[in-house]
């Protein structure tokens, strides 16, 4: 299973999860548009998401201490 058919069949028509949801997401992502933000926050209703600019998929890699702030500030 390719990545769109892993974001379509799981992430966008696989049961709901009802706890709360950290969605981190790097503008910059290649693997998934950060157009699908929307859609994952409508979704997962105990959800916080934040964009992080500059950052990839591997956004904890491209951004690691404004991603592991965030990590922080939430847990």
């Amino acid at each position: 299973m390719g990545y769109r058919e892993f974001y379509d069949a799981v992430l966008m028509n696989g049961r709901s999860y009802q706890g709360p949801t950290l969605i981190l997401w790097g503008d910059q992502d290649g693997i998934f548009s950060v157009t699908g933000l929307p859609a994952l926050k409508k979704r997962f209703h105990q959800s916080w998401a934040k964009s992080l600019p500059e950052a990839s998929h591997l956004l904890i890699l491209d951004q690691p201490k404004k991603g592991w702030l965030i990590y922080i500030v939430i847990f």
